[in-house]
């Protein structure tokens, strides 16, 4: 018999004899749902300092520190689903084989499984009591309040209908997160109305019906803009975005740019972000040296308190600039910068439409050649083609309604967090 075997019929002979068993579970338990315990590389301890009840009560600063943590940590415990450890003590439980669970986790996830009888010993994340009246709240709409209060600029990313959504965006059950998602998506939408709530939709090439996409996230949902990016990816992924989608791809954001100008002719909101984005950079006259704010403003920390270069960069230690706790390694990052200026992109000298592409996405450039600096020749025809719709929409407008472009002429507050 092997030694887990042996363990198992140990336990197994504890439960048969005993008449009141129950079970305490750590966080161990939870790792497999995607939760980081406390102490480890990317636990809570690892990226926030602790807040004491004391300073919580004295200190309104240390109480929006509290709430822009706990506004963090809902994101990893609300979608957060049980896995084969909660479901089996939840049998147990039903079965009569233990009585309960004492737990020290705070993610309620023994609950979700089925445990009636759950002993939080730490308490609950996933609800919120007043120190006045002690009534108890669900920590989901305090969160939403807390956002909507200050004005905090939120970004969604979610694929679109539910058969689109639920192809790649699956737990690490397996279980599609559209019907998990969505009611969160709709009450933040209906509470969050300081500032728009955007949707960032990935597109791969079996997900390209990008009007249906686009009519469903703004019609059917409610929200304010919806932005579109191809996936990054290497060309012999089954998901990769062949040539071909490229074209159709232009073709769709050109129809949608076309109801765009429609729109703004006539002075109605159209939620097409690519189109926004562009108008407002060809308005300000930009003329970048580099393809995006990675490695400047826009940086990725992954769960263990690594900053890295962007999102999609979070936990490469080659794409590293330093961490939460010791701050940017300044010279590692203007030697980034300096490699990657667009002015030693050679290959990009010759193209009109160089300030305002600088060569495109680094990790684009890193999954199909290699090398953050390279340019993203594979796809240069199509940002001349959309850079050129852009353009000629652009002209439209300055002749027809340039009232609408006024909106650019001040600082445009984008989008300061990107929720999953």
């Amino acid at each position: 018999m092997t030694t887990n075997a042996a363990a198992i019929e140990m336990v197994a002979s504890w439960l048969a004899s005993s008449r009141s068993a129950v079970v305490l579970t750590g966080a161990g338990i939870s790792t497999e749902s995607g939760i980081p315990d406390f102490r480890s590389p990317g636990g809570v301890w690892s990226k926030y300092r602790t807040v004491y009840y004391d300073e919580f009560l004295e200190s309104a600063d240390a109480r929006y520190e509290y709430w822009r943590q706990k506004c963090e940590m809902h994101r990893e415990f609300a979608y957060a689903q049980p896995n084969v450890g909660h479901q089996v003590l939840a049998r147990w439980e039903a079965s009569g084989c233990i009585r309960g669970v004492i737990t020290q986790n705070i993610d309620g996830l023994h609950q979700i499984a089925g445990s009636g009888r759950v002993l939080e010993l730490h308490g609950t994340a996933r609800q919120a009591a007043c120190i006045d009246c002690r009534a108890r709240y669900e920590i989901g709409p305090l969160v939403e309040q807390f956002l909507a209060q200050n004005r905090v600029g939120v970004t969604i990313s979610i694929d679109g209908p539910k058969e689109v959504q639920d192809q790649f965006r699956v737990f690490a059950n397996g279980t599609g997160s559209y019907d998990i998602v969505m009611p969160k998506i709709r009450e933040l939408l209906r509470r969050h109305r300081t500032r728009p709530v955007g949707a960032r939709v990935t597109l791969t090439t079996n997900q390209l019906d990008i009007r249906r996409i686009f009519q469903h996230l703004t019609e059917e949902v409610g929200f304010w803009e919806v932005g579109f990016a191809p996936v990054t990816t290497a060309p012999n992924r089954d998901y990769a975005i062949a040539e071909d989608g490229f074209d159709s791809m232009l073709r769709q954001f050109q129809a949608l740019a076309a109801d765009f100008l429609e729109a703004a002719l006539q002075g109605r909101h159209h939620g097409f972000s690519n189109v926004k984005d562009t108008l407002e950079e060809i308005h300000k006259g930009v003329s970048k040296p580099f393809p995006c704010g990675a490695g400047l403003g826009l940086l990725g920390v992954s769960t263990d308190g690594d900053v890295a270069l962007c999102h999609r960069f979070a936990g490469s230690d080659a794409h590293k600039l330093g961490t939460v706790r010791t701050g940017i390694d300044r010279l590692v990052q203007i030697g980034f910068l300096e490699k990657h200026h667009i002015a030693d992109k050679t290959d990009c000298s010759q193209c009109w439409a160089r300030p305002m592409c600088a060569g495109g996405c680094y990790h684009e450039a890193h999954t199909r050649y290699g090398d953050t600096a390279r340019p993203n020749l594979h796809y240069c025809e199509w940002i001349r083609a959309w850079t050129d719709t852009c353009l000629r929409i652009y002209g439209e407008l300055s002749a027809r309604n340039p009232g609408f472009l006024e909106q650019f002429d001040d600082k445009v507050e984008h989008e300061t967090s990107q929720v999953s």
